[in-house]
């Protein structure tokens, strides 16, 4: 008798406050995982349960072929600190969620990946009788079975006494999940910026939503005597200033809008220089040794923005609140016109701090939990 598929579940959200990052990294682990079990001749299903924000992302996920439950959420929800990105009370969250689980039938694995969803939450969720993975930055406490962190500099010691004793902990940019096709991609980006000294191609990628809008003043600092050939700009379909951003690539001849793309790999290989947002992108560009200047788009991101400018991986531009047309076009400047050039030894420090195969060593890990707990039975929620 054939074995039932894997059921692997993944908690996480999207929005217009929130971005893509959490989703687009949960949606590597989970091609990762469904790749991994067809190797083994073992079928594997994803479900992914997301609050109903706006610009959820449930249509992206269901394009990548995995079955995604949207629970309401209430627009007008302010919770205190990350918890205002949760669309209503944690105690509420983990009832929705673990009747979504029930409702399913079997879990075998539940990921969260969410800012506001901590060991609180995830003790709650023992309901569904399975192991928890937790996808982390903050160093917070954890009632998980297996912890992920991809943050730089950060290690296991940063989470003692915060996760159960012996779990396995995956901390350090080696265990950041970046899709296989940065890694198929390096060594030919590496190869050709050691001899790059004037950046032509730019790439402008400030998070899939860009709440702020910097983009639009990027553009607006692209102004003479500042010449580049190509200009990409990547943003989401669900970013509020969309349209705003359309209307202002249009005054440049040499700039093209990517929205919603599926080739950041190939557009980062491609480019010279990049201005970058400081979250999930960043250990992407790193893979490829893309220098940058990069952009803190929220609090969570400081430490690490400001741990990879001590390294010499990037320049920081500061916070959305400081960064003008002005400020941007000095900026750029530098790479353009001083000598010696900056990007060749930033390129080379990015590229030290993450070598792409992440997911190489989660996939395993998950599994691993995976099979030491067996196959879950049918549930309900009788049960």
């Amino acid at each position: 008798m054939e074995a039932e598929p894997r059921q692997v579940v993944f908690r996480t959200d999207a929005g217009q406050r929130i971005g893509t990052g959490h989703v687009m990294r949960c949606l590597s682990i989970a091609d990762r995982l469904i790749a991994q079990a067809a190797e083994k001749n073992e079928a594997l299903q994803v479900h992914f349960i997301c609050k109903a924000h706006i610009g959820h992302m449930a249509e992206q996920i269901a394009a990548r072929g995995h079955r995604c439950t949207l629970l309401p959420a209430e627009a007008e929800w302010k919770g205190e600190g990350y918890l205002g990105w949760l669309g209503g009370p944690l105690e509420q969250d983990a009832t929705l969620t673990l009747n979504a689980v029930l409702a399913a039938g079997r879990a075998d694995l539940l990921v969260v990946d969410h800012y506001a969803l901590g060991a609180a939450w995830q003790s709650r969720m023992r309901g569904a009788n399975c192991p928890i993975a937790a996808i982390d930055d903050l160093s917070r406490s954890h009632d998980c079975d297996i912890l992920i962190d991809q943050n730089i500099g950060h290690t296991a010691d940063f989470y003692a006494g915060r996760v159960p004793e012996g779990i396995p902990v995956l901390a350090g940019a080696q265990f950041a999940p970046v899709r296989g096709t940065f890694a198929q991609l390096r060594p030919a980006s590496l190869a050709r910026r050691a001899d790059l000294d004037v950046p032509r191609v730019l790439l402008v990628s400030l998070g899939g939503a860009d709440p702020d809008d910097v983009t639009s003043a990027v553009l607006r600092a692209l102004r003479p005597p500042l010449v580049f050939d190509e200009v990409h700009v990547v943003l989401s379909g669900i970013a509020r200033h969309l349209e705003a951003v359309r209307a202002e690539a249009k005054r440049h001849d040499n700039v093209t809008l990517h929205v919603d793309t599926r080739d950041m790999p190939a557009l980062m290989a491609r480019a010279d220089l990049s201005i970058g947002a400081a979250g999930v992108t960043a250990i992407e560009r790193c893979v490829l040794g893309l220098p940058t200047l990069m952009v803190v788009v929220a609090d969570n991101q400081v430490e690490a923005a400001q741990r990879m400018a001590d390294l010499g991986a990037v320049r920081l531009l500061g916070d959305t609140a400081h960064i003008t047309d002005d400020s941007v076009h000095e900026a750029l400047g530098v790479f353009l016109h001083d000598t010696p050039s900056p990007l060749k030894p930033m390129s080379a420090a990015a590229a030290d701090l993450c070598d792409g195969r992440g997911l190489d060593r989660i996939a395993p890990a998950l599994f691993d939990i995976m099979s030491s707990r067996g196959r879950s039975k049918p549930i309900s929620q009788k049960e």
